[in-house]
Protein backbone atom coordinates (compact mmCIF):
# COMPACT_ATOMS: atom_id res chain seq x y z
CA UNK A 1 0.00 0.00 0.00
CA UNK A 2 2.63 2.02 1.06
CA UNK A 3 4.92 1.87 -2.33
CA UNK A 4 1.74 2.07 -4.32
CA UNK A 5 0.59 5.12 -3.05
CA UNK A 6 0.69 6.66 0.33
CA UNK A 7 -2.02 9.27 0.11
CA UNK A 8 -4.27 7.49 -1.04
CA UNK A 9 -3.79 4.26 0.52
CA UNK A 10 -3.45 6.14 4.06
CA UNK A 11 -6.22 4.46 5.58
CA UNK A 12 -5.42 0.78 4.69
CA UNK A 13 -1.79 1.66 5.60
CA UNK A 14 -2.96 2.78 9.30
CA UNK A 15 -5.38 0.08 9.97
CA UNK A 16 -2.45 -2.72 8.49
CA UNK A 17 0.02 -1.01 11.04
CA UNK A 18 -2.52 -1.51 14.01
CA UNK A 19 -3.32 -4.92 12.67
CA UNK A 20 0.01 -5.60 13.29
CA UNK A 21 0.64 -4.16 16.60
CA UNK A 22 -2.69 -6.36 18.08
CA UNK A 23 -0.30 -9.58 15.83
CA UNK A 24 2.82 -8.78 17.88
CA UNK A 25 3.56 -5.75 19.83
CA UNK A 26 7.26 -6.50 19.97
CA UNK A 27 7.69 -6.88 16.00
CA UNK A 28 10.62 -5.16 15.44
CA UNK A 29 10.13 -4.82 11.57
CA UNK A 30 6.64 -2.96 12.35
CA UNK A 31 8.66 -0.42 14.07
CA UNK A 32 11.29 -0.34 11.13
CA UNK A 33 8.23 -0.07 8.85
CA UNK A 34 6.85 3.14 10.73
CA UNK A 35 10.85 4.49 10.95
CA UNK A 36 11.01 4.30 7.24
CA UNK A 37 7.70 6.16 6.89
CA UNK A 38 9.12 9.25 9.13
CA UNK A 39 12.46 9.17 7.46
CA UNK A 40 10.89 10.02 4.38
CA UNK A 41 8.89 12.69 5.40
CA UNK A 42 12.85 14.13 6.74
CA UNK A 43 11.43 13.48 10.42
CA UNK A 44 14.90 12.44 11.70
CA UNK A 45 14.23 11.84 15.37
CA UNK A 46 11.12 10.47 14.95
CA UNK A 47 12.68 7.66 12.62
CA UNK A 48 15.76 7.17 14.83
CA UNK A 49 13.19 6.89 17.91
CA UNK A 50 11.14 4.14 15.78
CA UNK A 51 14.37 2.42 14.97
CA UNK A 52 15.83 2.88 18.49
CA UNK A 53 12.47 0.59 19.79
CA UNK A 54 12.79 -1.85 17.31
CA UNK A 55 16.83 -2.50 18.57
CA UNK A 56 15.11 -2.74 21.80
CA UNK A 57 12.97 -5.27 21.13
CA UNK A 58 15.45 -7.08 18.85
CA UNK A 59 18.78 -6.24 19.79
CA UNK A 60 20.24 -8.39 17.17
CA UNK A 61 18.23 -6.67 14.11
CA UNK A 62 20.91 -5.36 12.07
CA UNK A 63 18.73 -3.45 9.55
CA UNK A 64 17.64 -1.20 12.45
CA UNK A 65 21.17 -0.36 13.53
CA UNK A 66 21.90 0.75 10.09
CA UNK A 67 18.58 2.57 9.52
CA UNK A 68 19.30 4.55 12.50
CA UNK A 69 22.54 5.35 11.80
CA UNK A 70 21.80 6.19 8.17
CA UNK A 71 18.78 8.58 9.41
CA UNK A 72 20.45 10.53 12.59
CA UNK A 73 24.26 10.98 11.02
CA UNK A 74 22.93 14.59 9.81
CA UNK A 75 21.86 14.95 13.52
CA UNK A 76 24.64 13.55 15.17
CA UNK A 77 27.44 11.86 13.46
CA UNK A 78 28.99 11.30 16.80
CA UNK A 79 25.64 9.00 18.06
CA UNK A 80 25.27 7.35 14.75
CA UNK A 81 28.56 6.16 14.63
CA UNK A 82 28.29 4.76 18.20
CA UNK A 83 25.07 2.68 17.30
CA UNK A 84 27.33 0.95 14.29
CA UNK A 85 29.76 0.48 16.72
CA UNK A 86 27.43 -1.09 19.20
CA UNK A 87 26.33 -3.27 16.07
CA UNK A 88 29.30 -4.70 15.31
CA UNK A 89 30.51 -5.49 19.02
CA UNK A 90 27.40 -7.62 18.50
CA UNK A 91 28.00 -8.87 15.43
CA UNK A 92 31.95 -8.39 14.77
CA UNK A 93 31.38 -10.82 11.44
CA UNK A 94 28.63 -8.81 9.83
CA UNK A 95 29.84 -7.38 6.48
CA UNK A 96 26.86 -4.99 6.47
CA UNK A 97 28.21 -3.69 9.75
CA UNK A 98 31.90 -3.35 8.71
CA UNK A 99 30.63 -1.50 5.28
CA UNK A 100 28.39 0.81 7.25
CA UNK A 101 30.41 1.82 9.49
CA UNK A 102 33.39 2.44 7.53
CA UNK A 103 31.23 4.45 5.36
CA UNK A 104 30.06 6.66 8.42
CA UNK A 105 33.93 7.18 9.48
CA UNK A 106 34.33 8.39 5.91
CA UNK A 107 31.52 11.03 5.43
CA UNK A 108 32.60 12.03 9.30
CA UNK A 109 35.95 12.87 7.72
CA UNK A 110 37.65 10.33 10.19
CA UNK A 111 40.11 8.95 7.23
CA UNK A 112 42.30 6.58 9.17
CA UNK A 113 39.46 5.06 11.13
CA UNK A 114 37.80 4.63 7.93
CA UNK A 115 40.44 3.06 5.96
CA UNK A 116 41.13 0.51 8.94
CA UNK A 117 37.04 -0.76 8.73
CA UNK A 118 37.37 -0.52 5.08
CA UNK A 119 40.39 -3.10 5.70
CA UNK A 120 38.32 -5.20 7.74
CA UNK A 121 35.71 -5.16 5.29
CA UNK A 122 37.30 -5.78 1.94
CA UNK A 123 38.89 -8.86 3.93
CA UNK A 124 34.90 -10.05 4.87
CA UNK A 125 34.02 -12.72 1.89
CA UNK A 126 30.63 -11.07 1.79
CA UNK A 127 32.06 -7.87 0.67
CA UNK A 128 30.79 -6.22 -2.61
CA UNK A 129 33.86 -6.30 -5.14
CA UNK A 130 33.15 -2.89 -6.08
CA UNK A 131 34.03 -1.30 -2.71
CA UNK A 132 37.78 -2.03 -3.11
CA UNK A 133 37.77 0.85 -5.05
CA UNK A 134 36.64 3.13 -2.33
CA UNK A 135 39.10 1.52 -0.38
CA UNK A 136 41.94 2.84 -2.46
CA UNK A 137 40.78 6.25 -1.67
CA UNK A 138 40.61 5.86 2.27
CA UNK A 139 43.85 4.27 1.99
CA UNK A 140 45.74 7.38 0.44
CA UNK A 141 43.61 9.74 2.96
CA UNK A 142 44.81 7.76 5.57
CA UNK A 143 48.52 8.58 4.07
CA UNK A 144 49.39 4.83 3.61
CA UNK A 145 50.61 5.34 -0.36
CA UNK A 146 51.81 2.56 -0.69
CA UNK A 147 48.99 0.18 0.19
CA UNK A 148 46.85 2.35 -1.77
CA UNK A 149 49.10 2.29 -4.85
CA UNK A 150 49.24 -1.62 -4.74
CA UNK A 151 45.29 -2.22 -4.70
CA UNK A 152 44.62 0.56 -7.06
CA UNK A 153 47.45 -0.57 -9.92
CA UNK A 154 46.04 -3.92 -9.22
CA UNK A 155 42.62 -3.31 -10.09
CA UNK A 156 43.42 -1.05 -12.68
CA UNK A 157 44.19 -4.28 -14.97
CA UNK A 158 41.26 -5.75 -14.83
CA UNK A 159 39.51 -1.67 -15.14
CA UNK A 160 42.13 0.05 -17.00
CA UNK A 161 39.83 3.01 -17.89
CA UNK A 162 38.56 3.42 -14.26
CA UNK A 163 38.19 6.82 -13.34
CA UNK A 164 38.81 7.25 -9.99
CA UNK A 165 41.35 4.10 -9.76
CA UNK A 166 43.60 6.16 -12.52
CA UNK A 167 42.90 9.61 -10.38
CA UNK A 168 44.65 7.62 -7.40
CA UNK A 169 47.48 5.54 -9.12
CA UNK A 170 48.33 9.73 -9.92
CA UNK A 171 47.67 11.09 -6.52
CA UNK A 172 49.63 8.28 -4.71
CA UNK A 173 52.57 8.65 -7.29
CA UNK A 174 52.80 12.14 -6.81
CA UNK A 175 52.79 11.76 -2.68
CA UNK A 176 55.52 9.30 -3.28
CA UNK A 177 57.45 12.15 -4.98
CA UNK A 178 57.51 9.81 -7.75
CA UNK A 179 56.97 12.89 -10.15
CA UNK A 180 58.42 11.12 -13.33
CA UNK A 181 55.83 8.38 -12.37
CA UNK A 182 52.77 10.96 -11.76
CA UNK A 183 53.33 12.88 -14.81
CA UNK A 184 52.90 10.15 -16.87
CA UNK A 185 49.79 8.73 -15.12
CA UNK A 186 48.48 12.02 -15.32
CA UNK A 187 48.43 12.56 -19.05
CA UNK A 188 46.29 9.02 -18.71
CA UNK A 189 44.35 10.49 -16.56
CA UNK A 190 43.54 13.52 -18.43
CA UNK A 191 42.92 11.69 -21.71
CA UNK A 192 40.20 9.58 -20.74
CA UNK A 193 37.61 11.79 -21.41
CA UNK A 194 34.88 10.10 -18.71
CA UNK A 195 31.83 12.29 -19.49
CA UNK A 196 29.98 10.90 -16.17
CA UNK A 197 32.91 12.07 -13.80
CA UNK A 198 34.45 15.54 -13.52
CA UNK A 199 38.12 16.56 -13.20
CA UNK A 200 38.27 18.60 -9.78
CA UNK A 201 40.40 21.44 -8.63
CA UNK A 202 42.48 19.42 -6.73
CA UNK A 203 43.53 17.11 -9.59
CA UNK A 204 45.00 19.82 -11.96
CA UNK A 205 46.76 21.92 -8.46
CA UNK A 206 47.98 18.19 -8.29
CA UNK A 207 49.42 18.14 -11.79
CA UNK A 208 50.62 21.42 -11.22
CA UNK A 209 52.45 20.43 -8.28
CA UNK A 210 54.36 17.72 -10.12
CA UNK A 211 54.84 19.64 -13.07
CA UNK A 212 56.73 22.53 -11.02
CA UNK A 213 58.70 19.35 -9.11
CA UNK A 214 60.21 18.72 -13.14
CA UNK A 215 60.92 22.42 -13.80
CA UNK A 216 58.37 22.61 -16.38
CA UNK A 217 56.66 25.67 -14.73
CA UNK A 218 55.00 26.98 -18.03
CA UNK A 219 53.05 23.93 -18.48
CA UNK A 220 52.33 23.94 -14.39
CA UNK A 221 51.19 27.45 -15.03
CA UNK A 222 47.99 25.79 -17.19
CA UNK A 223 47.09 23.93 -14.69
CA UNK A 224 47.00 25.89 -11.83
CA UNK A 225 44.94 28.61 -14.15
CA UNK A 226 42.63 25.04 -14.51
CA UNK A 227 42.23 24.67 -11.18
CA UNK A 228 41.28 28.01 -10.16
CA UNK A 229 38.78 28.09 -13.16
CA UNK A 230 36.87 25.34 -11.42
CA UNK A 231 37.21 26.48 -7.84
CA UNK A 232 37.68 29.87 -7.85
CA UNK A 233 36.94 30.85 -4.52
CA UNK A 234 39.82 28.55 -2.86
CA UNK A 235 42.60 30.85 -1.61
CA UNK A 236 45.20 28.77 -1.51
CA UNK A 237 45.09 27.63 -5.16
CA UNK A 238 45.21 31.75 -5.81
CA UNK A 239 48.36 31.71 -3.79
CA UNK A 240 49.44 28.76 -6.24
CA UNK A 241 48.92 30.54 -9.12
CA UNK A 242 50.78 33.34 -8.06
CA UNK A 243 53.15 31.35 -7.44
CA UNK A 244 53.42 30.22 -10.90
CA UNK A 245 53.59 33.51 -12.32
CA UNK A 246 56.25 34.39 -10.52
CA UNK A 247 58.53 31.90 -11.58
CA UNK A 248 57.67 32.26 -14.86
CA UNK A 249 58.48 36.63 -14.13
CA UNK A 250 55.34 37.16 -14.87
CA UNK A 251 55.12 39.37 -12.19
CA UNK A 252 51.84 42.01 -13.40
CA UNK A 253 49.60 38.50 -13.40
CA UNK A 254 50.91 36.67 -10.10
CA UNK A 255 50.65 40.71 -8.21
CA UNK A 256 47.37 40.69 -9.92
Amino acid sequence: YYNADPVKYAEDITKSIERAKKANKKDPYNLIFQGDVKADEKAAGEAAALYENAILFDPNNTPAYVKYANVYFSVSPEFAIKKLEELLELQPNSALAQRELAEKYYQNDQWAKAAVAYGKYIKNPNHFTEDKVRYTVLLYYGQLYDESLTLASDLLKNDPKNFQLQRIVFLNKAALKDFDGAEKQAVLFFNLNDEKNKYTSNDYSSFGDVLRELNKDSLALVQYEKAVEVNPEKIDLIKQLSSAYNSMKKYEKAAE
